[in-house]
């Protein structure tokens, strides 16, 4: 029954709406549907299926298959590999202020994000969204929680009422996006006002092309469309009218990686790492991610 449902949970659940009508959807009395007067979704394995009903696009169907034949859950086996998660994952949760309320993973993957807030943020209620059903099933599996909800949606699409989200982290998502002005547009309107908007990607990357043999067209390897830089990131903020204030910050240096200093790194606090990575990038460039954060500008009051 509804009145069995947390607080925190039910907070979470009143900020949902229809993803094609914007109208708010509320919870049947069992729990077990989310209703407007002329719609209604369901959950999968207690996961909220909010995807557009009028509009189940390709790229649909290709991330589905995605996290099929890539598991995001498992476990890499390379030292590099996992000590640059690891320092990504740091990066991103050094930008998640402290007194956060709502924060919403755009694109969870494997809900590293939600596993790490729930435990070390009491006073945090994450969303974790995805449009895989192998993510988010098991990303609900992997972080049981009343302060935790997991929804199956499109970035562009977000079936959340305007200004919902205290923080927005999309890590690896934009290179992915065709229509980024949109995407920006549509994460500002669920972030409240002086809300924060981190994002990871690529830097400066070279997109490599293979011939599909299906289509037999180009086709970009990892589904990469864009190669970004601080430059394509203002670019698409003005496209997208948002306003806020933009920092970017390029990280991961690719020479330390090729040259195997996990091996010493690994043992250093994120601070001392972010020190050396700032030498390297200094000294010699060649970083291999950037570090997007963007702060809503507070409503002004007359």
């Amino acid at each position: 029954m509804i009145q069995d449902i947390s607080a925190g949970m039910m907070r979470l659940h009143d900020k949902l709406q229809c993803p094609v009508t914007g109208v708010p959807l509320n919870l049947n009395a069992d729990g077990s549907w989310l209703r407007t007067e002329s719609t209604q979704y369901g959950k999968s394995e207690g996961v909220w299926q909010l995807l557009p009903q009028n509009q189940l696009s390709n790229y649909y169907a290709h991330y589905e298959k995605d996290a099929e034949v890539f598991d995001y859950f498992e476990a890499t086996e390379n030292p590099a590999t996992i000590h640059e998660h690891r320092r990504l994952q740091e990066s991103i949760i050094r930008q998640i202020p402290k007194i956060s309320g709502a924060v919403l993973d755009v694109g969870c993957g494997n809900g590293w994000l939600a596993a790490y807030l729930i435990q070390h943020r009491p006073n945090v209620e994450v969303c974790s969204m995805d449009l895989s059903t192998s993510n988010t099933t098991n990303t609900r599996k992997r972080v049981r929680s009343e302060r935790h909800l997991v929804i199956r949606a499109d970035a562009l699409h977000l079936p959340f009422k305007d200004e919902s989200f205290d923080v927005l982290v999309a890590s690896e998502i934009l290179e992915h996006v065709e229509q980024v002005p949109a995407f920006l547009k549509e994460l500002y309107r669920v972030l409240k006002p002086a809300g924060r908007l981190i994002m990871t990607t690529p830097y400066n990357e070279v997109i490599q092309y293979s011939l599909c043999i299906h289509c037999n067209r180009k086709t970009p390897l990892h589904a990469h469309l864009h190669s970004v830089n601080e430059q394509f990131i203002l670019n698409q903020v003005i496209l997208s009218g948002i306003n806020g204030k933009v920092s970017t910050h390029p990280f991961l240096n690719k020479l330390l990686v090729m040259l195997k200093t996990h091996v010493v790194l690994k043992f250093l606090p994120y601070r001392w790492w972010k020190g050396l990575d700032w030498l390297a990038n200094k000294a010699i460039g060649h970083q291999s991610r950037l570090l997007i954060v963007i702060d809503k500008l507070p409503l002004k009051s007359f």
